[in-house]
């Protein structure tokens, strides 16, 4: 983040909000809100969900309206654009568990090229992919069953991985890996609620996050509602310090 020092304390504690917004078009009451909001520098920036497209001039119109030329701090504006399942915008982009078994390395930066591509024509600077979770739990709702993960083996999570962030960083697209410290495991959706894997997670998990951090790869990390009593007893990975501040940020 870009914050002056003589900057409000409010406004330091928006520079770390994302948000999301109520509408599709730069006519609607809460986009015009949560520009005048971005103008005076109180959040940090905008994820853009499926409800907010509405047709891909209207699009564009959104995200260039929501990312004025005049602003000191420059917004994100994100979105969830991993191909396969989730996916927001119009063309098909692959799931990474398809690319990695069917792609080349090399395919798979064409691929992945193609999405930055699309993210880049449509005013998108920051998107919160790709999934580096192993793909130990096939079954695992919100990840292999949804075909997210390239792989169980780390290796191969590594290598495709870095294809995808080599083809955002290439058009200036923000990377952010997710879900720290490993939803492959998990027998529940984090999206219902806190998922507790304690008794199935491995420290393998860790070794994407290792490789992108330790090689200055990574932009950014997501972390997960997840429940990990090896590094924390009491709060899941969200909510705490010893696993954001003292896994994440001080010994990766």
């Amino acid at each position: 983040f870009s914050i002056s020092f003589g900057a409000s304390l409010d406004k330091m504690i928006g520079q770390m909000l994302l948000v999301g917004v109520g509408g599709s078009k730069v006519k609607d009451k809460w986009v015009k809100v949560l520009k005048k909001d971005i103008q005076n520098g109180r959040v940090g920036g905008v994820i853009i969900f499926k409800n907010n497209i509405d047709g891909k001039k209207e699009l564009k119109r959104l995200t260039s309206y929501l990312n004025p030329k005049d602003v000191k701090i420059k917004p994100f504006i994100a979105i969830d654009e991993e191909g396969g399942e989730v996916q927001r915008l119009f063309k098909k982009h692959k799931s990474a568990f398809f690319v990695a078994d069917k792609l080349s390395l090399n395919e798979a930066y064409q691929e992945y090229t193609s999405l930055a591509n699309e993210l880049k024509e449509y005013g998108f600077n920051l998107d919160f992919a790709p999934v580096v979770d192993l793909n130990t739990n096939p079954k695992s709702p919100a990840i292999g069953a949804k075909n997210r993960s390239y792989s169980a083996y780390e290796e191969i999570v590594i290598a495709y991985s870095n294809e995808f962030i080599r083809a955002l960083e290439e058009k200036n697209i923000i990377s952010v890996i997710k879900h720290f410290p490993g939803h492959g495991s998990a027998l529940r959706d984090t999206h219902k609620g806190f998922v507790d894997i304690t008794n199935s997670w491995d420290y393998k998990e860790l070794k994407p996050y290792y490789y992108f951090i330790k090689y200055k790869k990574v932009d950014a990390v997501m972390v997960g509602h997840l429940t990990l009593k090896q590094f924390d007893q009491e709060y899941p990975a969200t909510l705490s310090k010893n696993i954001v501040e003292g896994i994440l940020r001080e010994k990766l």
